[in-house]
Protein backbone atom coordinates (compact mmCIF):
# COMPACT_ATOMS: atom_id res chain seq x y z
CA UNK A 1 0.00 0.00 0.00
CA UNK A 2 1.17 3.56 -0.54
CA UNK A 3 -0.24 6.29 0.76
CA UNK A 4 0.20 10.16 0.20
CA UNK A 5 -0.73 13.19 2.54
CA UNK A 6 -1.00 16.32 0.23
CA UNK A 7 -0.39 18.83 3.44
CA UNK A 8 -1.71 22.29 1.73
CA UNK A 9 -5.22 20.15 1.60
CA UNK A 10 -5.38 17.20 3.51
CA UNK A 11 -6.43 15.06 0.96
CA UNK A 12 -5.14 11.63 1.26
CA UNK A 13 -4.34 9.10 -1.77
CA UNK A 14 -4.00 5.46 -1.22
CA UNK A 15 -3.25 2.60 -3.84
CA UNK A 16 -2.68 -0.59 -3.98
CA UNK A 17 0.73 -1.73 -5.13
CA UNK A 18 -0.25 -5.19 -6.65
CA UNK A 19 -1.11 -6.78 -3.28
CA UNK A 20 -4.03 -9.13 -3.81
CA UNK A 21 -6.23 -10.58 -1.28
CA UNK A 22 -6.32 -14.48 -0.21
CA UNK A 23 -8.89 -16.29 -2.25
CA UNK A 24 -12.14 -15.56 -0.29
CA UNK A 25 -11.07 -13.09 1.55
CA UNK A 26 -10.73 -9.11 1.45
CA UNK A 27 -8.45 -6.63 1.68
CA UNK A 28 -9.42 -3.85 3.95
CA UNK A 29 -8.38 -0.12 4.97
CA UNK A 30 -8.37 1.47 7.92
CA UNK A 31 -7.61 5.23 9.49
CA UNK A 32 -6.91 5.58 12.72
CA UNK A 33 -6.62 9.12 14.28
CA UNK A 34 -3.66 9.11 17.04
CA UNK A 35 -4.84 7.88 20.15
CA UNK A 36 -8.82 6.51 18.98
CA UNK A 37 -10.67 3.89 17.54
CA UNK A 38 -10.05 2.76 13.83
CA UNK A 39 -12.09 3.17 11.34
CA UNK A 40 -13.31 1.10 7.81
CA UNK A 41 -12.60 3.36 5.44
CA UNK A 42 -12.93 0.82 1.98
CA UNK A 43 -11.31 -2.18 0.73
CA UNK A 44 -8.44 -2.35 -1.39
CA UNK A 45 -8.75 -3.59 -5.30
CA UNK A 46 -12.55 -2.93 -5.55
CA UNK A 47 -12.88 0.83 -5.79
CA UNK A 48 -11.52 3.81 -4.40
CA UNK A 49 -11.69 4.76 -0.93
CA UNK A 50 -13.00 8.26 -0.47
CA UNK A 51 -11.11 9.89 2.28
CA UNK A 52 -11.80 13.69 1.19
CA UNK A 53 -14.17 14.20 4.17
CA UNK A 54 -10.95 12.76 6.58
CA UNK A 55 -8.48 15.30 8.31
CA UNK A 56 -5.28 13.18 8.61
CA UNK A 57 -2.96 15.05 11.05
CA UNK A 58 0.50 14.02 12.24
CA UNK A 59 0.28 10.77 14.30
CA UNK A 60 -2.38 9.36 12.92
CA UNK A 61 -2.39 5.88 11.33
CA UNK A 62 -3.48 3.67 8.37
CA UNK A 63 -3.45 0.09 8.34
CA UNK A 64 -4.74 -2.65 5.83
CA UNK A 65 -5.92 -6.01 7.43
CA UNK A 66 -7.28 -8.89 5.81
CA UNK A 67 -10.93 -9.49 6.36
CA UNK A 68 -14.23 -11.80 4.97
CA UNK A 69 -15.50 -10.92 1.75
CA UNK A 70 -17.03 -7.34 1.42
CA UNK A 71 -14.50 -6.77 4.53
CA UNK A 72 -15.40 -6.22 8.35
CA UNK A 73 -18.40 -4.97 10.08
CA UNK A 74 -16.95 -2.93 12.29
Amino acid sequence: MNRAVDQATGEVTVRSLGVTAPEGKSLQVWFIPQGESPTPVGLLGEENADMRSMAAESGDQFAVSVEPPGGSPE
